[in-house]
């Protein structure tokens, strides 16, 4: 009896379960990115932190580990390696304890560099959702605000 529900229950879940579908994609296309990155000498979250640095300039550890959908902890660990390897730098402390995030020349050299190689990269893979590319972006920000909607209706 306990194997019959037991195959129900794995096939429900590997079937319908959003987490799982959407961890085995990230992972998917987080390996197919690094690969794209590998002659920069980058991985994909190096990639997008850089490229939110560049972007966001922002003023916490905190407040880039919120736009990115990163713990706190993985993104001080991947800012150590950037640091490290010369490519961001933060600030003395400031206000709130806080200290921004910066791109060093290097940093903003190696994201040229890598630059080229995310846009082949992405045009390939935009090309491969054809019809398709639209409705997968307005599906992946609703599950990126997944955490905003559930707050709200925990709040009610």
């Amino acid at each position: 009896m306990h194997i019959m529900a037991d195959k129900d229950m794995l096939y429900d879940i590997g079937s319908r379960c959003l987490a799982v579908r959407t961890i085995s994609a990230a992972r998917a296309i987080t390996r197919s990115f690094d690969e794209c990155f590998r002659p920069v000498d980058l991985t994909t979250t190096q990639f997008s932190l850089l490229a939110s640095i560049g972007g966001l300039h922002p003023e916490s550890i905190t407040e880039l580990a919120d736009q990115l959908s990163l713990d706190r902890t993985s993104a001080t660990r991947n800012l150590r390696l950037l640091e490290k390897a010369g490519l961001v730098q933060r600030s003395d402390e400031g206000a709130a304890r806080k200290r921004s995030i910066e791109l060093t020349e290097d940093g903003w050299r190696r994201l040229r560099e890598a630059y080229p190689l995310w846009k082949k990269f992405q045009k390939q893979l935009e090309k491969a959702l054809d019809d398709e590319l639209d409705a997968t972006k307005s599906a992946l920000s609703v599950l990126r605000r997944h955490k905003a909607i559930l707050e709200k209706s925990e709040s009610k």
